[in-house]
């Protein structure tokens, strides 16, 4: 007699085989949540790109605003000129490290896939108490 003949080597067998196709169904699961999410964290990091550009673009204006207010102070009286090109410069200066800052937030949050760690981490408590 072979041990396939045997009810207990059957349900076994087929507890076995249940198992797999669950597990196999939780990880397709798994993937297909992964998938949704990774799509909207690549949104976000579009949008905190998008804020880190900015950022290049008054870097840039911080640029022309110094060489400009040097101009400008130099024709005008008033505020020497170091006092208006620092005041103009510290102006810009915070704005771009405002929207730098903005930028790499938004990216920084959308990092990790939240939902889908969280949903990892419920199943192996799951599978754990299960092995008890």
């Amino acid at each position: 007699m072979d041990g396939r003949d045997h009810p207990a080597a059957t349900s076994l067998g087929h507890a076995a085989r249940d198992a797999l196709g669950d597990a196999v169904a939780l990880a397709r699961a798994e993937l297909d949540l992964l998938r949704a999410e990774l799509r909207g964290n690549v949104r976000a990091a579009g949008r905190g790109a998008a804020l880190l550009a900015g950022a290049a673009v008054v870097a840039l204006a911080v640029a022309v605003m110094v060489l400009v207010t040097i101009m400008a102070v130099l024709a005008a009286l008033g505020l020497p000129a170091w006092a208006a090109a620092l005041l103009s410069t510290l102006l810009g200066a915070a704005l771009a490290g405002g929207l730098a800052f903005a930028g790499l937030k938004e990216i920084k949050r959308n990092a990790v896939p939240q939902r889908t760690v969280r949903e990892l981490e419920r199943d192996r408590d799951m599978v754990r108490e299960r092995m008890k």
